[in-house]
């Protein structure tokens, strides 16, 4: 008995003591834990030994990047100010347009009232043609001298009466002179016929006219 004692005294303390399974557990846990966090280090280390240069060469872009940029920046400022200016200087152009516009209207009315002018004037002309024609017409050399003498006199009046409406044409100045000795025993009607012959030609060339006199008789019919 006295021999067992010792033995199971060490027992009982192996018993009692710390389990030394549990903190070689522990170690090896530390040690996993630790392994593990290495290899994340070294793949860490690895991915920016990687990214590194990639960095630089951005940095680099950048920089260059960087260094263009202001002659962008005065265009881009340059840009900006002339559309600034042309936006300012749209009230001045609409009202330039506005202008434009009235004055092409002014122009347009202008033009219209010299064409009813010219309309105007032209058929005057045509209308003094006419009379000239129905004059010439009626002048007839085998007439009677009193026949004659009556529609000189229609010509004489016509004529004086055109030399007031174109007071400025010389042609009917010096026509309205001639008609004055016109109807005298001197002067035949051969001399009026040419008169009346030279005053139709200006209006039909200074109007443009176009066709032949109108035959309407004028002081008088042709049965005279």
């Amino acid at each position: 008995m006295r021999r067992a004692t010792p033995l199971l005294a060490a027992v009982v303390l192996f018993a009692c003591g710390p389990d030394p399974s549990l903190e070689l557990k522990k170690d090896i846990e530390r040690l996993k834990a630790e392994r593990v966090e290495a290899r994340a280090v070294e793949k860490a280390r690895a991915e920016l030994a990687e990214l590194e240069p990639r960095i630089d060469a951005a940095r680099r872009t950048n920089g260059e990047k960087a260094t263009a940029l202001p002659p962008f920046e005065r265009k881009r400022d340059a840009m900006k100010a002339a559309t600034a200016a042309e936006r300012a200087r749209i009230p001045e152009l609409e009202a330039e347009q506005k202008r434009a516009l009235e004055g092409a209207i002014s122009a347009l009315e202008a033009a219209q009232e010299l064409d009813q002018r010219i309309a105007r004037v032209r058929a005057r002309a045509g209308w003094a043609r006419d009379q000239l024609g129905v004059v010439l017409r009626e002048l007839r050399p085998n007439d009677p001298s009193w026949a004659t003498e009556r529609r000189l006199g229609t010509l004489r009046e016509l004529t004086d009466r055109l030399h007031k409406e174109w007071s400025t044409d010389p042609v009917l100045a010096d026509a309205a002179a001639e008609l004055v000795a016109v109807g005298r025993p001197e002067v035949p009607p051969a001399k009026a016929r040419e008169v009346a012959s030279r005053i139709s030609q200006r209006f039909t060339d200074i109007y443009e006219l176009s066709g032949e006199p109108a035959d309407a008789p004028v002081g008088g019919s042709k049965s005279e």
